[in-house]
């Protein structure tokens, strides 16, 4: 990334809570785990610019913020494992996010997704995280063999740092 494109990126991260984050990101790009928890993004646009290194992240953090949805392009992160939205505003999935064939771990638990896409059964998940299973979607329980039902009362997301993950859950 040349100078021009990283003042570019400075600016358009001018009201964000941590002034280094342009240089965090970078850095972030040179690992597969992108943790952006905790950072009040209203959306992922800001992840654009680096869409050619998509393919390197297996694990996307959103965890935390002010989200309201996801973009289609979310697919294009082809080899991403896990994919944590908990404690956003989301309230739908985009059908493209079937597209993320490599996904073993999706977690959106405080979130205001009420139906999943009917294709998501497709992903072939190890573990899913939501606060609530609707009847719609009761179809899944045969299909995914880890479905964690969050008790949101139980969880607000000040006290997310201290949920109590398994060993193997590479957001604890």
């Amino acid at each position: 990334m040349g100078i021009n494109e990283l003042n570019d990126w400075k600016q358009i991260q001018n009201g964000w809570n941590n002034v280094d984050l342009a240089n965090e990101l970078l850095d972030l790009f040179d690992s597969s785990k992108i943790d952006l928890y905790g950072r009040d993004l209203e959306n992922m646009d800001f992840l654009l610019p680096y869409k050619e290194k998509f393919d390197q992240i297996k694990i996307l953090d959103l965890a935390g913020n002010n989200l309201k949805e996801i973009p289609s392009w979310i697919s294009e992160f082809i080899n991403l494992e896990t994919l944590n939205l908990e404690w956003n505003m989301i309230r739908t999935l985009p059908v493209e996010i079937v597209n993320l064939k490599n996904l073993k771990t999706l977690k959106l638990a405080g979130n205001l997704v009420w139906v999943l896409p009917d294709e998501i059964w497709e992903l072939n998940l190890d573990k899913l995280v939501v606060d609530e299973l609707k009847p719609e979607n009761e179809n899944l329980r045969s299909k995914i063999p880890i479905i964690e039902e969050v008790m949101v009362d139980d969880c607000s997301p000040d006290n997310y740092e201290s949920w109590d993950f398994d060993d193997d859950d590479e957001l604890a």
